[in-house]
């Protein structure tokens, strides 16, 4: 099954960078070949949004098919890739992200690793989204029982009865079920 999938998340992140970004791309060639001199004012503001959206579309197909199944995270182990996640997100985000891996020197098997990391990709963008934090601490700690992994952030948090409602965080719910895990959201 996970092997599957993979195969599945390999097709996808191609088919959306190859894809959807040539045409994204054929889209931002047509719109640079308008002179925006000729244009008025008013759509001078115009094209330099509809530009401007293009752009941002790119880059979010571009980080969509590189975090469906992030090359690093088959060849250098589930805490590169998350450092290297950090990173990113520092440099291209008004929120501080922060990363603790104390104990976990050892590879964990690839089924694992991966489900923890898009668990953790699922939980940075509901803070992105959501939280209207500015601080996201991120920890991935072995325990003698398994790994615990938390995310927590300094926003508003979760009203009541919101666990089990948006698809992300019932996908959580699911990754975890399979792994054997559970899933807690503190009351702050």
């Amino acid at each position: 099954l996970f092997k599957g999938q993979k195969i599945e998340r390999k097709r996808v992140a191609i088919e959306l960078h190859d894809n959807l970004s040539s045409l994204l791309s054929a889209v931002n060639m047509s719109i640079q070949s308008i002179d925006p001199r000729h244009l008025s004012e008013p759509y001078q503001a115009i094209y330099q949004s509809l530009t401007q959206l293009i752009q941002n579309a790119y880059a979010e197909v571009r980080n969509i098919s590189h975090n469906i199944l992030p090359a690093e995270l088959e060849k250098e182990g589930l805490a590169k890739t998350l450092e290297t996640l950090v990173e990113r997100l520092n440099k291209n985000s008004g929120i501080r992200f922060s990363l603790a891996i104390p104990d976990l020197k050892e590879r964990l098997p690839i089924e694992i690793e991966f489900n923890l990391y898009s668990i953790v990709w699922e939980l940075i963008n509901n803070a992105i989204r959501h939280s209207q934090a500015n601080e996201v601490q991120i920890s991935l700690i072995r325990t003698e029982w398994g790994i615990s992994l938390t995310v927590a952030d300094n926003g508003i948090g979760l009203r009541s009865g919101n666990e089990k409602r948006g698809i992300g965080l019932q996908n959580i719910h699911n990754r975890l079920e399979s792994l054997g895990g559970t899933f807690d959201i503190p009351n702050a």
